[in-house]
């Protein structure tokens, strides 16, 4: 379970809180204490793309027609 808070930082600016829930059933169980900072440098690597794409004023704009 994942769940996503934007809040505005001014005109042009807001900050992404991600709180991750949930714990790996069965075998993988076993596994908890690793995954945990593995799905964390994840969420990070994810948001820290997300953000130099907003900030980039050509991001994802192929051609003129938007992203995609």
């Amino acid at each position: 379970d994942i769940t996503r808070t934007v809040t505005p930082r001014g005109d042009d600016a807001c900050s992404v809180e991600a709180l991750v829930r949930g714990e790996p059933t069965g075998p993988m169980g076993w596994f908890a204490p690793l995954m945990r900072p593995m799905v964390a440098r994840s969420v990070n690597r994810d948001y820290q793309r997300l953000k130099s794409l907003l900030e980039t004023p050509t991001a994802g704009v192929r051609g003129g027609r938007g992203p995609g």
